[in-house]
């Protein structure tokens, strides 16, 4: 604060009117800068839809590993071999690790025809 002769000066935010000329500089500072705020913001979306993705499959990891530790069992590609017996008239699979059974089915009488059996030279 200034004092000249009973007076003391102060600074205040008042309202002023633009000349046209700031008016123009104004509207080409807003477009600028709404131009450039639209840049950023569709970096953001890119990035942000970018993490997503990442995100989701990392998610998906997490519940396939939570499920494999939690029931101690995993899907894994294992060789079978599949066994006719005509005598029991079923095919049975068998994994060729453990020879497990893990499918058996019952021949049906249409199944046991000669011409769909394997050829007894193999």
């Amino acid at each position: 604060m200034e004092e000249k002769a009973g007076m003391e000066i102060l600074h205040r935010s008042l309202p002023c009117r633009l000349t046209q000329d700031e008016r123009n500089d104004r509207g080409l500072s807003l477009a600028n800068a709404m131009k450039k705020y639209g840049e950023v913001e569709d970096e953001k979306k890119a990035i942000t839809s970018g993490l997503g993705a990442n995100l989701k499959e990392i998610r998906a990891d997490l519940n396939r590993l939570s499920e494999v530790v939690s029931t101690g069992y995993e899907k894994r590609d294992v060789e079978c071999q599949k066994q006719v017996d005509l005598t029991l008239k079923c095919v049975r699979i068998l994994r060729t690790d453990t020879y497990e059974v893990v499918e058996e089915c019952e021949l049906r009488d249409e199944d046991l025809r000669l011409d769909l059996l394997p050829d007894r030279d193999e």
